[in-house]
């Protein structure tokens, strides 16, 4: 949310692709998906939670043989041994030992020069399994890659696609050490035509947490027929839960000042099971009365953008009212004053990299060098200690003032 605010953009599919999986959330219209539960070992949990699909994907899932098929994932090869290219024992081939088998990690600048990785054995491992499936190193490592890709595109259309949401609407953001390497891929194969690579992708998490308040959350059962809404019921019950949360906050240490309050309603169709949380809109007076056509309207928008439909006609109902509590105790925001330490918009060197749709000389560029304003024309990769970012052929990037990498990602 910290970033769909400072870059100005209230609809973003954010994915955090690293060793092991790859998590999929969303901002729409400036705010975090979120669910009122969620299920944690297959046992559920009452508290609101920021609604997250994962799946077993990442740089370090097994490329292996199937009933007869090439199958990547949700096995990993792990931290130890790791990818073959780490030189730590493995021998089957992960999305890693394809990546850098096909040109797009540079053995020599691995998590910026730390680890040098080993080419020759990515190729055996991927060799080995070719063999197998009657395919050489080349032609399973771009198989590697499409296999993983559309897994990922799948999870994506999990939270959109499938909840009548138009993925081409929003804007991709990337992190995680793998996601800016898969980033334009995935968006082209959703019609997405911008993707954002924060400062720093691999720690873009951490970052993340710095942005959160102090939060605590109260709900109580309403029962309710939304007709015939008891107004004057839902302010004394807010009333009550607000004074608990001012109460909670400050004893945290958050200054009466630097709270604030958000008071949301469950609501749903009669005799459906499942309900959605609505904001009471925030007028001058605190009270929903005199203000259920707009509360009502908010229910049709939301679930509308959640499932692609609404029904105006039908009877609605409320079931819980739900109070958060926010304390703001200071956010590091991206400024916009960002300049790198010693400025370049140089290649670093060219070197042969392999796309779909064949092998391009491509200029490798080290991130901390490009200065706001900078523009990149693929094929490009751009290197930094944290991730690897891919800018195919066709697609073009530039260094925003944030010090973001955005790209235009070319239509398929």
């Amino acid at each position: 949310m910290a970033l769909s605010e400072v870059l100005d953009r209230s609809n973003l599919i954010c994915i955090d692709l690293g060793g092991t999986s790859f998590d999929v959330s969303l901002i729409t219209n400036g705010h975090a998906d979120s669910s009122p539960s969620a299920l944690l070992e297959g046992l559920p949990v009452l508290m609101p939670v920021v609604d997250i699909h994962t799946i077993g994907a990442g740089g370090g899932s097994l490329g292996y043989l199937e009933a007869g098929g090439l199958r990547v994932g949700p096995e990993s090869a792990g931290a130890h041994p790791g990818p073959a290219c780490y030189g730590r024992g493995g021998t089957r081939p992960t999305v890693t030992d394809a990546n850098l088998y096909l040109g797009r990690i540079d053995p020599g600048y691995f998590l910026g020069g730390n680890l040098t990785l080993d080419v020759q054995a990515a190729q055996q491992a991927l060799e080995d399994l070719g063999a197998k499936l009657g395919l050489d190193g080349e032609k399973l490592a771009l198989g590697i890659i499409e296999v993983i890709n559309a897994k990922m595109s799948q999870a994506i259309r999990t939270l959109t696609v499938e909840r009548g949401i138009e993925p081409r609407e929003f804007s991709l953001v990337a992190f995680g050490g793998a996601g800016p390497m898969r980033a334009v891929a995935l968006a082209q194969e959703l019609g997405i035509t911008e993707v954002i690579v924060p400062p720093d992708p691999g720690g873009f998490s951490a970052w993340g947490m710095l942005q959160s308040a102090v939060r605590q959350d109260f709900s109580e059962a309403f029962f309710q027929d939304f007709t015939d809404l008891d107004t004057t019921e839902v302010e004394s019950r807010f009333a009550r839960l607000s004074e608990t949360a001012v109460s909670s906050l400050l004893d945290e240490g958050v200054a009466h000042d630097a709270i604030s309050l958000i008071r949301r309603l469950d609501m749903r169709y009669q005799g459906q099971e499942h309900t959605l949380t609505v904001t009471l809109p925030n007028y001058s007076s605190p009270s929903p009365n005199g203000h259920l056509a707009s509360l009502r309207q908010r229910f049709e928008d939301t679930y509308s953008a959640r499932y692609g439909h609404s029904n105006p006609e039908a009877a609605l109902e409320t079931v819980n009212l739900r109070l958060t509590a926010l304390g703001d105790v200071g956010r590091p925001l991206l400024q916009s004053n960002y300049r790198p330490d010693h400025p370049s918009d140089q290649p670093s060197k060219t070197t042969p990299v392999l796309f779909a749709t064949g092998s391009y000389p491509t200029a490798r560029f080290h991130r901390e060098s490009l200065m706001p304003g900078c523009s990149i024309n693929g094929p490009a990769i751009v290197e930094e200690a944290t991730a690897t970012t891919v800018i195919p052929p066709e697609a073009s990037a530039t260094i925003d003032e944030y010090g973001c990498l955005v790209i235009k990602a070319p239509p398929l």
